[in-house]
C-alpha cells in the first residue's frame, strides 16, 4: 500500500484544530468554522476507484449532533455545509452522533440535497477500516473491524445522480452551520490505490523469491494486468530494469516479450520496427546489461515476429565469404540464383569481415555464387545460417 502524505496537503485551519503527520490526522471538528485539509489531484482525476482509510471518533454528542468529515471528493473547496448550500456536487464519509446514535455515514451532495446511507452500530474510540469504491454511478463503503479487512461489519451504498469525476481529495473537513457541537476524529493511512513506485518495489521483492520460470513469468503478467495505465516510455524503462535486475539474465527474452506486448496493447507506442529499435537502444543505455549486439538484435527479431512487424514470408540466409585458404575475405559480391531456372534473385556485398546476409522468398531452392574481381578463388558458404 502507498499512503497519502498529509504533510503535503493544503491546510485551511483558522483556529489550529487540525494536527497532522505524514499518515495521520487529528481533527477537532467543531461546527462553527471552515477547517479542512485537501490535495489538488487535477481535473477529473478521480473517476472509478477504490480508496482505503482508517477512522475513529469519540462521538462527542449533546442534544444535537457532532459531525466531522473523514474523507471527501469534490470539485470545489469549502466546508461540508458550504458545499451543500451552494449546490455543489461531492461525495464524503463522516462520523456523526446525536443523543440517540453514533453512526458512520456515506453522503452524496447534489443540487443542494443530501443523499445518505448510514450505519448506527458504531462505538466511540474504536477504529474502523473503510473500503470506499466507485464504479460508474455505484458508490459503496464497506466497514470492517480489522486492518486486514476480513471481518465485514456492514456495507453502505448509494446510486449517484451521475457518473461524477472529481478533482480534490479531503483528508478531513468541518460542517460549519454555526453550531457549537463537535467531535474528535482520527484519520489514518489513506490509500488512494495509486502507488506505482511501491508496486515496483513489491514486484522486485517477490520476483527475487520465486524459483521457477513459470511462476516468475506468471507473476509479471499478473502485475501488468493490475497496474494498468502506465503511460510513458520512462515507466516502461523502469519496469524493464527492475525485472532484469531481479530475475537475472536467463530467460529474459520471454519476460520482455510479455512486457512489450502488454505495453503495446495499453499505450500503442510500439507500432513500427524503427520505434522498437529506438526503444532498445534507450534500454541498453540505461540498463547497461544488454551490451552485446547479437543479444539486442535477437530480441528485436523476436519482438518483431511476435508483434507482426516482420514479413514472415521470407527466409534470411547468412554466411561468410572466404579465400582459397579458408580465411574470411571481405567486400565480395554474392549473387543468389533460383535453382529451377538459374534466374538471379538478388545480389549483396559482404562486409569487411566477409559477413553477408540475403533475404529470399520462403520455399525457394537457391544457390549462391561469391566472387571478387582481381582476387583468387573465393570458397563461398557451404553451411549458411537460415533464420525464419
Amino acid at each position: 500500500m502507498t499512503y497519502e502524505d498529509f504533510t503535503t496537503y493544503t491546510e485551511v485551519d483558522p483556529n489550529s484544530h487540525i494536527t497532522k503527520t505524514a499518515n495521520h490526522i487529528d481533527h477537532y471538528a467543531i461546527r462553527n468554522e471552515d477547517a479542512y485539509l485537501y490535495a489538488d489531484k487535477g481535473a477529473s482525476h478521480f473517476t472509478n476507484f477504490t480508496h482505503l482509510v482508517q477512522v475513529q471518533s469519540d462521538f462527542h454528542y449533546t442534544s444535537s449532533s457532532g459531525l466531522g468529515v473523514v474523507w471527501m471528493l469534490s470539485n470545489d473547496l469549502d466546508d461540508f455545509y458550504g458545499l451543500q448550500t451552494n449546490n455543489k456536487t461531492f461525495i464524503l464519509m463522516c462520523m456523526q452522533s446525536s443523543s440517540s446514535f453514533k453512526y458512520i455515514a456515506l453522503y452524496e451532495g447534489y443540487g443542494g440535497t443530501l443523499y445518505s446511507s448510514s450505519w448506527t452500530g458504531a462505538a466511540a474510540n474504536t477504529p474502523y477500516y473503510l473500503k470506499i469504491e466507485k464504479s460508474g454511478t455505484s458508490l459503496t463503503c464497506k466497514i470492517y473491524s480489522d486492518s486486514a479487512r476480513t471481518n465485514l461489519l456492514t456495507t453502505l451504498s448509494l446510486t449517484l445522480h451521475g457518473n461524477w469525476n472529481f478533482r480534490y481529495v479531503f483528508g478531513c473537513d468541518s460542517y460549519n452551520n454555526g453550531g457549537s457541537y463537535y467531535c474528535n476524529n482520527d484519520i489514518d493511512n489513506l490509500d488512494l490505490g495509486e502507488g506505482v513506485n511501491n508496486w515496483q518495489k513489491t514486484c522486485s521483492e517477490i520476483i527475487g523469491c520465486l524459483d521457477t520460470y513459470s511462476s516468475k513469468t506468471g507473476y509479471i503478467r499478473t502485475l501488468l494486468d493490475k497496474i494498468g495505465g502506465l503511460d510513458s516510455k520512462t515507466r516502461l524503462t523502469i519496469r524493464y530494469r527492475t525485472i532484469s535486475d531481479n530475475v537475472g539474465e536467463s530467460d529474459v527474452k520471454f519476460r520482455t516479450v510479455t512486457l512489450y506486448r502488454s505495453y503495446l496493447d495499453k499505450i500503442g507506442i510500439l507500432d513500427t520496427m524503427s520505434k522498437i529499435k529506438t526503444l532498445f537502444r534507450t534500454l541498453t543505455d540505461k540498463i547497461g546489461n544488454l551490451d552485446i549486439l547479437n543479444r539486442i538484435l535477437g530480441r528485436i527479431r523476436i519482438f518483431s515476429e511476435l508483434l507482426g512487424l516482420v514479413d514472415t514470408g521470407k527466409v534470411r540466409i547468412r554466411g561468410v565469404t572466404k579465400d582459397s585458404n579458408g580465411n574470411p575475405l571481405g567486400n565480395c559480391s554474392v549473387k543468389c540464383f533460383r535453382a529451377s531456372d538459374d534466374s538471379l534473385i538478388t545480389t549483396t556485398t559482404s562486409d569487411v569481415d566477409g559477413n553477408y546476409s540475403i533475404d529470399i522468398p520462403m520455399g525457394y531452392v537457391v544457390y549462391l555464387v561469391a566472387f571478387k574481381q582481381n582476387e583468387g578463388w573465393v570458397e563461398g558458404t557451404t553451411d549458411p545460417t537460415i533464420n525464419k
